[in-house]
C-alpha cells in the first residue's frame, strides 16, 4: 500500500477536525463573551483605585451582569460587595455611615435577583442601619423596596408582593403604582391584597405624592388613551380610592375654613378627571366633591365662570380652555395653566399647528411658568415636520424648523430624524445630524445634558449606517463628559457617578462589532475613573446581552462557549 493512501484518510479527517474547531473558535456569541471579558478587567482594575464602598459598588454591579453566565464568580463578587457594606468601623462619621448606606440602597435590587441569602443580608444592614430615620429617608428605603420588588417580579410575584408590603411597612413610596400594575398583569390576587393594604396606609397618612401615585394606580385612565385594560383594578378598591380622596378634600377644606390658609394645596388637582367615577361609584360623594373643589377655586379669587370645567364634570375642548385662558382674573398662575392644557390636548388630538400657536401665543413669563414650554415645542416642531416629510413636503419641513427657536433647533432636528420614516431620504437625515453636532458644540447647557444628546445623535447615525460618523460623535460625548464640573452634576460624591447611568439598552451594538479599538480608546480618554467605570458597566450590560442573544440561537447540540471571565 502506499504511502499516499495512507495518508490521505489522515489529511481528510484533520482538516475536518481543524475547520471543526475554527468554526467552534469562531461563534458570533464568542466575540461578545470576549469583548464583556476585556470590559470587565477594565472595570476591575478601574475599581482598585476608588474607595472601598465604591469599589463595592462596582462588584455588585459585575455579580449581577454575570450571574447567569458564572454564577461561582458572580458570587464571590457579590459577596465582597455585601460584606463591604457590612463592615460597620469603630468610629464612623455620620457621612460615612450615610454613604454606607447609600450603596447599601443602591445594591438591594441589583441582587434581589441573584442570592437571596446575600440579599437578606444586605437588607438587615439597611434595617439596622438607623434607629430613627427621617420621612425622607423612610421614603427613600421603601422606594429601593419597591424598585428590588420590580427586579424580581417576573420571576416570583409572590415576593414581590411581600416586598411591596414591606414598603409600606417602612414609609409611603412615591413609585408604588408601578408595582401594582406590573404585579396585577402577572397575578391579580396579589395586587388586590397589596393595593388593599396601601389604602389603609394612605386612610392614616394622606401623604400628597402617595395619594397622587395610588390615584393612578386605581384609575390609569387618567394617563389617556396609552394605558393597559389590564392594569385596572376592581370596583371595591377604586370606591375605597375615592372615598379617601374626598375624605382628603373635606379636611383641607376644613383648614382652609378654621386656620385661614391661602388654598386647598393639590387636594382639587387630587380628584381631576375623576367625577364621572364620583358618580357612579361614590354617587352620594359625587355632588359634594363638586362644591368642595368649586370653594377650593373661590378660596383663589376666582371667578365663578373660572371653574375648572373638567372638575365639575364638563368635557374640555381646546376652545372652551383658551375661553377659560381669555376670561381668568389670575393672568399670572391660571392663565398659563389653561394654554397649556390647551396646548397640550391640541397636540393629543394630533393639531401640532394648532398647538404650537398656542404657545408661541404665551408671553416669556408665561413660558417659564409652565416649565416644559421648551420640550413641547420642540417634540411637537419634530412631529408636524414628519407630517409634513410623510405629504413630500420638504418645503414645508423646512419652514417648520426654522420656525423653531435657535436654542431648540439642534434637539428638534434630533427627534426629527428619530421619528424619519424607514423610506425617508438618507442625505436629509445626515444633514440634519451634521448640523445637530456642531449646534450642540455651541450650545449653552451643562455638559452632562450635552453628552446625553450627543450619544442620541450616535444611536441614530448608527441607524442611517453611518458608522464612521456615529464614532465621531461618541468622541463629542466623551469629550463633554471631560467637561463635566462636579457642581453640574449636583452631587460631586463618586457614588453618584457610578449611579448615573450614561448608555441605554439602545446603544448601537454595531459600534461595538465593528470598531473595537476606537471605542476602548475613546472609553479609557475618560479621566474621571468613576465616571469611566460607569460608561464600562453600561456597555457590559449591551456586550453581555448580545452574548445571550446569540448564543441563544444555536442548536442545542452547539453548547455555549465555557470560558468565563477573569
Amino acid at each position: 500500500m502506499s504511502i499516499t493512501r495512507i495518508c490521505l484518510p489522515i489529511i481528510i479527517v484533520l482538516s475536518v477536525f481543524s475547520l471543526t474547531a475554527a468554526q467552534e473558535t469562531q461563534r458570533p456569541q464568542d466575540a461578545w463573551l470576549q469583548r464583556a471579558q476585556s470590559l470587565t478587567n477594565d472595570s476591575l482594575k478601574d475599581a482598585k483605585s476608588l474607595e472601598t464602598l465604591d469599589s463595592a459598588l462596582v462588584l455588585g454591579q459585575l455579580g449581577a451582569q454575570w450571574w447567569n453566565i458564572d454564577r461561582s464568580q458572580a458570587r464571590k463578587w457579590l459577596l465582597k460587595a455585601v460584606e463591604a457594606v457590612e463592615l460597620e468601623p469603630a468610629k464612623e462619621s455620620g457621612v460615612e455611615r450615610r454613604k454606607r448606606l447609600a450603596v447599601a440602597h443602591s445594591l438591594l435590587p441589583v441582587i434581589a435577583t441573584a442570592d437571596q441569602k446575600l440579599w437578606e443580608r444586605l437588607q438587615n444592614v439597611l434595617t439596622s442601619g438607623e434607629p430613627d430615620p427621617s420621612e425622607t429617608e423612610r421614603t427613600t428605603i421603601s422606594e429601593t423596596l419597591v424598585e428590588t420588588a420590580l427586579a424580581v417580579l417576573k420571576t416570583d410575584p409572590r415576593r414581590a408582593a411581600a416586598l411591596g408590603s414591606m414598603a409600606l411597612r417602612v414609609g409611603t413610596p412615591r413609585t408604588l403604582q408601578n408595582l401594582l400594575w406590573d404585579l396585577r398583569r402577572r397575578d391579580p390576587l396579589l395586587a388586590n391584597q397589596l393595593f388593599s393594604e396601601a389604602l389603609t396606609v394612605a386612610g392614616k397618612t394622606y401623604g400628597d405624592d402617595f395619594l397622587n401615585s395610588l390615584r393612578y394606580a386605581a384609575f390609569p385612565e387618567l394617563l389617556g388613551t396609552v394605558y393597559d385594560p389590564a392594569i385596572v383594578p376592581p370596583d371595591t378598591l377604586r370606591r375605597q380610592m375615592l372615598l379617601i380622596l374626598a375624605d382628603y378634600l373635606q379636611q383641607q377644606t376644613a383648614l382652609l375654613a378654621s386656620r385661614g390658609v391661602r388654598d386647598c394645596g393639590v387636594a382639587p388637582a387630587l380628584v381631576e378627571g375623576l367625577q364621572t367615577h364620583f358618580d357612579r361609584l361614590q354617587p352620594q360623594r359625587a355632588d359634594l366633591v363638586r362644591q368642595i373643589v368649586r370653594i377650593c377655586f373661590e378660596s383663589r379669587n376666582q371667578a365663578a365662570a373660572d371653574t375648572d370645567p373638567q372638575s365639575i364634570g364638563l368635557p374640555e375642548t381646546v376652545e372652551s380652555l383658551l375661553r377659560q385662558a381669555d376670561q381668568t382674573v389670575d393672568k399670572k398662575m391660571k392663565r398659563p395653566e389653561y394654554l397649556a392644557r390647551a396646548a397640550r390636548l391640541a397636540a393629543q388630538q394630533k393639531n401640532f399647528e394648532l398647538a404650537i400657536k398656542i404657545l408661541e401665543s404665551m408671553n416669556e413669563e408665561e413660558r417659564k411658568y409652565i416649565n416644559i414650554w421648551g420640550t413641547w415645542r420642540r417634540d411637537w416642531a419634530a412631529a408636524l415636520a414628519i407630517e409634513f416629510i410623510k405629504r413630500d413636503d420638504a418645503y414645508g419641513m423646512q419652514q417648520v424648523i426654522k420656525a423653531v427657536p435657535d436654542s431648540l433647533r439642534a434637539f428638534t432636528k434630533i427627534y426629527f430624524v428619530d421619528m424619519l420614516p424607514k423610506d425617508s431620504s438618507l442625505q436629509i437625515a445626515r444633514d440634519f445630524l451634521d448640523e445637530s453636532r456642531k449646534d450642540l458644540a455651541k450650545a449653552e447647557m451643562p455638559d452632562l445634558d450635552k453628552a446625553n444628546w450627543y450619544l442620541m445623535v450616535v444611536r441614530l447615525y448608527s441607524k442611517c449606517h453611518l458608522n464612521g460618523d456615529a464614532i465621531e460623535a461618541f468622541k463629542d460625548a466623551i469629550g463633554s463628559l471631560n467637561r463635566v464640573k462636579s457642581d453640574e452634576t449636583n452631587d460631586s460624591d463618586s457614588l453618584a457617578e457610578l449611579n448615573r447611568r450614561l448608555i441605554q439598552g439602545d446603544f448601537p451594538v454595531s459600534l461595538l462589532e465593528s470598531n473595537d479599538y476606537p471605542m476602548e480608546e475613546a472609553v479609557s480618554s475618560i479621566a474621571s475613573v468613576p465616571r469611566r467605570v460607569r460608561l464600562r458597566l453600561d456597555l457590559l450590560e449591551v456586550s453581555i446581552a448580545e452574548y445571550r442573544a446569540k448564543a441563544a440561537k444555536f442548536t442545542p447540540d452547539q453548547k455555549a462557549s465555557s470560558r468565563k471571565p477573569k
